[in-house]
């Protein structure tokens, strides 16, 4: 996804299996209301929601990255 404007209304929040994190995006006519579900073992959730578009969700596995030495 690209956004074309700033972020909004930005906030966070500690669960106790882990974090969601809220945001909403305006384009020319729309807004998008994007939430992540991060849990404490990496395992993330992204729901999409828009006032002109059908809603999407998306879901996967945030993975530490190794520093290179």
């Amino acid at each position: 996804m690209t956004f074309n404007k700033p972020i909004e209304q930005y906030t966070s929040e500690a669960t106790k299996n882990g974090y969601i994190v809220k945001f909403k995006v305006r384009n020319a006519n729309d807004l998008i209301d994007c939430t992540f579900h991060i849990s404490e073992t990496g395992s993330t959730s992204l729901s999409v929601s828009s006032i002109n578009r059908q809603s999407i969700n998306y879901s996967g596995d945030l993975l530490k990255i190794e520093e290179k030495k």
